[in-house]
């Protein structure tokens, strides 16, 4: 029996991670189709389609977004408004009236999942092909079809040779994502209340769940319990931590300029503050700076290497090491939260946290609209998976009120812990040979 493990991401250190806790059960075999990939296991299979065929793939999983079903959540009935078909008005156009069309109940249900309709002709393809390969293998791979565009061809002629296709669910927004597979005989989630996000919004049922807890969390969760926070010299200053939701051009400095906003609209109400802005991974923290300074901004470099993230030159990333994030959060009194999933490390470190949101009648300048608009369509899940746990203020004024008494507000670890999967984080605990060969 063999594993196949496939990953665009070389660098990253979850993958790694992953990779390390099914080492144990068999043979790894690395799927990558970059050209600097390596592993830790002793395999590696690297995948080297052509560029035309990679765009082609590329383009055929853009369109079949236009006529898949919808998900039944905002992302998925909101999704035109994420600008996928930004850098054409036109289409842009035509495809926010086919969604509005294809969103009728009536007719929504009728259409077929996405991920269905993107495997069909590399199906039909595999229909005529003759693969070598054993049902005892099997073939584990990012759920969200977007992450996976350059594996869909091995995908299909490995369950053509009968190997278990299992989707691994990174994190708590993929089930509400339009290009989620629905195909895959098994998914490994968090834990069961991912399990329920993923049969609600995807109406899917009677699927087989295998939890393993979030392993972006388990590490830091450990390095946590074995690491105190530094004790801080108490000031009349409050240090807020803020880490930036978004890496996309077009949200990027909009998020950025209205955190400035915010902080010197809190300084005139009296609130002697620092916001320590710490950048998407993705993004140069000098980039920000160059376009705007503002004095109770503090704005932070990742303290690790820019490094290729897939290995063509598409994009650079930083990676914050535990100690980074563990001394980052420490310095802070208390994180504002907007739903990023960095909020997800506040709670495991017990920063107090303060979740702010914006409604409509409260957003005055395009920042504020264009920042809180996209918070709606891709952020409010997370309160829903993460509810009650800490104040949730939807007013300058409150978020002032809150900053002020923020060092008295409690965390509830518990739920977070339940939410995640206490499993995954208390105990490292690897899967075994039975969890991922019986699925009935």
């Amino acid at each position: 029996m063999k594993i196949f493990y496939c990953t665009n991401e070389p660098h990253n250190p979850v993958d790694l991670e992953e990779i390390r806790r099914l080492e144990p059960i068999a043979n790894v075999t690395v799927v990558c189709s970059s050209k600097t990939c390596f592993s830790s296991s002793e395999s590696l299979l690297k995948l080297n389609a052509p560029g035309w065929f990679k765009k082609s793939i590329q383009l055929w999983l853009r369109s079949c977004i236009v006529f898949a079903r919808v998900p039944n959540n905002p992302i998925g009935i909101r999704f035109p408004e994420l600008n996928i078909y930004r850098k054409s008005k036109f289409l842009a156009k035509v495809f926010s009236i086919l969604w509005a069309i294809k969103t009728t109940p009536g007719i929504n249900k009728f259409l077929p999942q996405y991920s269905t309709l993107a495997l069909f002709p590399f199906r039909c393809v595999a229909f005529f092909y003759k693969h070598k390969g054993t049902s005892e293998d099997i073939v584990i791979y990012n759920s969200l079809f977007i992450n996976v565009t350059e594996f869909i061809w091995f995908l299909t002629k490995m369950r053509k040779s009968g190997a278990q296709l299992i989707a691994n669910v990174r994190s708590w927004d993929n089930p509400y994502y339009v290009q989620f597979d629905s195909t895959a005989d098994c998914y490994l989630t968090w834990s069961a209340h991912m399990d329920r996000s993923i049969e609600k919004s995807q109406r899917l049922e009677g699927r087989t769940f295998i939890h393993w807890g979030p392993n972006q969390f388990r590490k830091f969760w450990q390095f946590t319990c074995t690491n105190e926070a530094a004790i801080k010299d108490r000031r009349e200053s409050i240090d807020v931590g803020y880490a930036a939701a978004f890496g996309d051009p077009i949200i990027t400095f909009a998020e950025y300029s209205y955190i400035c906003n915010l902080s010197a609209e809190l300084k005139s109400k009296g609130v002697n503050h620092r916001i320590l802005y710490r950048p998407y991974p993705t993004v140069d923290p000098q980039l920000l700076v160059s376009k705007r300074t503002e004095e109770s901004v503090v704005v932070l470099g990742i303290d690790s290497p820019a490094i290729d993230r897939y290995g063509d030159g598409r994009e650079t990333i930083r990676f914050g090491s535990h100690l980074e994030k563990h001394q980052y959060l420490s310095s802070c009194d208390v994180f504002l939260s907007i739903g990023t999933t960095f909020t997800v490390e506040a709670f495991l470190h017990g920063t107090p946290i303060i979740h702010f949101y914006l409604p409509q009648s409260e957003r005055i300048d395009e920042d504020a609209i264009l920042l809180f608009k996209r918070i709606e369509i891709t952020c409010v899940h997370f309160f829903e998976y993460f509810p009650g746990a800490l104040p949730f203020v939807e007013s300058v004024d409150d978020l002032r009120l809150a900053l002020l008494g923020s060092q008295t507000q409690p965390v509830s670890r518990e739920l977070l812990l339940e939410r995640l999967g206490t499993g995954g984080l208390d105990k490292d605990i690897n899967l075994n040979l039975r969890e991922l060969t019986h699925f009935n």
